[in-house]
């Protein structure tokens, strides 16, 4: 029975590796991206407009171990 749930759980991060951890922005990568004098909401919009691009670019890697690490 633990075998099962360790390959299904293997098997789930292989065909899926994003769920292992969720992406955010860190505090540093707001703080840095951040304009003068902008407020919450329109850094919230532009961040959230870097998404795609974002989910792009880790989408190139080739392996799954490198997009964990990434």
């Amino acid at each position: 029975d633990f075998l099962n749930n360790v390959f299904n759980y293997a098997d789930i991060l292989k065909t899926e590796p994003g769920l292992l951890g969720s992406r955010t922005w860190s505090g540093y990568s707001r703080v840095h991206l951040r304009h003068f004098n902008e407020l919450d909401h329109e850094l919230n919009s532009r961040l959230c407009m870097g998404y795609r691009a974002a989910t792009q670019y880790m989408n190139s890697f080739t392996t799954h171990l490198t997009v964990i690490l990434a």
